[in-house]
């Protein structure tokens, strides 16, 4: 019953909103667009191209400042659909029987546990259950920020985010469809009634999309012609990222921009107070061992206080040998694995972050091919059984310039970046 009440509350939000004219704003690798949608029809549509020499929020600015959006009384809301780089969507598995509310705590404070970090902050919107698990949501929070600056800055405001696969499944009335952002290729398999099956990564094909091949659209977009497809992401953020499960309203961002300032400063404090402790307690303690130790050497003779000294250097020797013995067995020759990692990394790779235990390890790195650092680990002796964890990323690394007429402008390379799981096989040292 309590889901009926929330799938006609959904609805009624749905109708409610499509009555208003809503700005849509798709993000690809190439290009950033943005569509008005009103009682579920598109009025106009905007694109430019993307450039890696300015920063989001301008060409974001610059976006809606070449749109009509930006002299629109009363200013309409921006919904965002945020591409496959720089959100995640899975389904995930094995979780408790709770509320969502309950569920969506759980995966918040347990977020690096379900999605990938990279050492970017997430933030996740809501959850969507289904027969085979429960389907979340996790955006980067830098990227909403910049997005939602560069709103600002013409008096607009982002009230949602969904991820732009879903978006474009949502404006189209196929079960399976594909979904195309720069290199990578996203298949969106839905039932009939909407409800999300599969989500995925795909080999890309080299079947160029057009007005003849591309997936049917709603009815909505028909006065985009040919170029329907290519505005879907931003239609379907504009029309359901309202009432999307998985979406993230812009007041959580801002939430969690604010908890995350305060525990900086929160932690900036406790690290001073202990600071200063530890400094206090130190000074005292140094004061009284410096009294003890004037009196035993006022009492102790010559001999003793040689004998003394031989005695506690000869345990702090044995204390380090021992450590260094200890780390030696326990940890095996860390050092030797890394020199053989370095030496077998092909050209033009990287390797960004390496965590290793007393078994296993993981690495993150990034290649021109991530199949060539599978390749080259392969044949390093320390360790074994490299494989592939998780999707595989592509990212755009600058390179020097090749002349002097480009020398100002910075040229980009693509690369993929890829984690790996390894065993470390430990070889027994030579005596």
């Amino acid at each position: 019953m309590r889901q009926r009440i929330h799938a006609i509350a959904a609805r009624l939000v749905l109708e409610l909103w499509r009555v208003r004219t809503v700005v849509g704003i798709g993000v690809s690798a190439d290009s950033l667009r943005a569509i008005a949608v009103r009682r579920g029809r598109a009025r106009w549509c905007v694109e430019i191209e993307r450039s890696l020499d300015a920063s989001l929020s301008e060409q974001v600015e610059r976006l809606l400042q070449s749109s009509p959006a930006s002299g629109q009384r009363p200013h309409p809301p921006v919904m965002l659909a945020v591409p496959p780089r720089h959100s995640q969507v899975k389904n995930l598995q094995n979780l408790p029987p709770a509320a969502d509310r309950l569920l969506e705590a759980v995966i918040r404070e347990s977020i690096a546990r379900f999605f990938r970090k990279n050492g970017v902050p997430l933030a996740i919107g809501g959850v969507e259950r289904a027969t085979n698990g429960v389907w979340a949501a996790a955006y980067e929070i830098p990227f909403l920020t910049e997005v939602a600056e560069g709103c600002t800055r013409v008096g607009l405001r982002l009230h949602a985010a969904c991820p732009s696969v879903i978006a474009a499944a949502r404006s189209s009335p196929e079960t399976a469809l594909r979904w195309r952002d720069g290199g990578d290729d996203y298949e969106v398999l839905k039932a009939a009634d909407g409800t999300l099956l599969r989500v995925r990564v795909c080999p890309q094909s080299n079947i160029r999309l057009s007005a003849e091949n591309s997936p049917r659209v709603d009815d909505g977009l028909e006065p985009l012609a040919s170029d329907a497809w290519r505005f879907a992401d931003a239609f379907g953020a504009a029309n359901y990222a309202r009432c999307e499960a998985i979406a993230l309203r812009s007041s959580k961002v801002a939430v969690l921009q604010r908890a995350h300032r305060r525990r900086i400063a929160a932690a900036a404090i406790i690290c001073l107070i202990a600071w200063s402790v530890v400094a206090v307690l130190r000074v005292v303690s140094l004061r009284n061992e410096a009294s003890t130790m004037r009196s035993e050497l006022a009492r102790m003779s010559s001999a003793r206080h040689e004998y003394g000294t031989a005695v506690a250097e000869l345990a702090r020797a044995t204390r380090q040998l021992d450590a260094l013995a200890g780390f030696d067995a326990q940890r095996g020759h860390i050092t030797t694995m890394l020199a053989e990692l370095a030496a077998a990394l092909p050209p033009g790779s990287a390797i960004t972050a390496l965590h290793v235990d007393s078994a296993s390890g993981t690495m993150v790195a990034i290649a021109p091919r991530a199949s060539s650092l599978v390749d080259a680990f392969e044949r390093v002796p320390s360790i074994a059984s490299v494989e592939i964890l998780g999707p595989i990323g592509r990212d755009a690394l600058p390179t020097n310039a090749t002349s002097a007429s480009s020398s100002a402008v910075a040229s980009w390379r693509d690369v993929e970046r890829v984690t790996l799981r390894f065993r470390l096989v430990h070889r027994r040292k030579a005596r």
